[in-house]
């Protein structure tokens, strides 16, 4: 028997903001992100700097674990915030902000912008949700796949997410798509890159 699944969302859910603390959660200011990013990269150069000291050990794979979380988390949280508007005052730096951490993260940065906003319209719809990152309903295959990360690997060595018929990129202008369509090769790339610099034996 099929469990019967049903939307939920803060009115179905019982959940009362009041519209003041609403409206003061909105507030965008630009100084705590500029602090967030100078933190970041003083994190950065100093597990960079572990990679660095570990080249040639067995300690490299475990700081460039390190390394790579600690540049991979925040500019995703970074790439979603910006891709909304949300994360500074100023548009510019939203803006700025936005292209620097999306390609830091791999991600054409309008295509990151489109499909995240496709994702809000059609929130948990199969074939219109162009980032659902499964189906449902869940199966035990599906969430091993997940936990293990192995569907995000069948993704990128077969048919990238950008391409999903899911994806409906069609209202924007022609310069747009080609400019998304012809630097999406840039993930691959720059992931083959990285991994032959990183197992390069000199």
């Amino acid at each position: 028997m099929t469990a019967r699944l049903a939307p939920t969302n803060a009115t179905s859910s019982g959940v009362r903001l009041d519209p003041k603390v609403i409206k003061s959660l909105r507030r965008r200011k630009n100084g705590p992100g500029l602090v967030f990013l100078l933190q970041w990269g003083l994190v950065l150069t100093s597990t960079g700097w572990l990679v660095w000291s570990a080249m040639g050990t067995e300690w490299v794979w475990l700081a460039m674990l390190v390394h790579g979380g600690m540049l991979t988390l925040p500019a995703y949280a970074l790439s979603h915030e910006t891709a909304h508007g949300t994360a500074y005052r100023a548009r510019w730096l939203n803006e700025t902000v936005l292209w620097f951490s999306s390609i830091l993260y791999m991600e054409e940065p309008l295509h990151r912008r489109y499909t995240h906003t496709n994702h809000h319209t059609y929130t948990w719809h199969q074939n219109l949700d162009s980032q659902m990152p499964f189906d449902l309903p869940m199966t035990l295959r599906i969430w091993v796949l997940e936990i293990a990360g192995l569907s995000y690997l069948a993704s990128e060595s077969g048919q990238p997410d950008a391409f999903r018929p899911a994806d409906d990129l069609t209202h924007l202008g022609s310069r747009d798509r080609r400019f998304i369509s012809a630097s999406l090769s840039y993930r691959a790339t720059g992931t083959n890159g990285l991994c032959a610099v990183f197992t390069h034996d000199p």
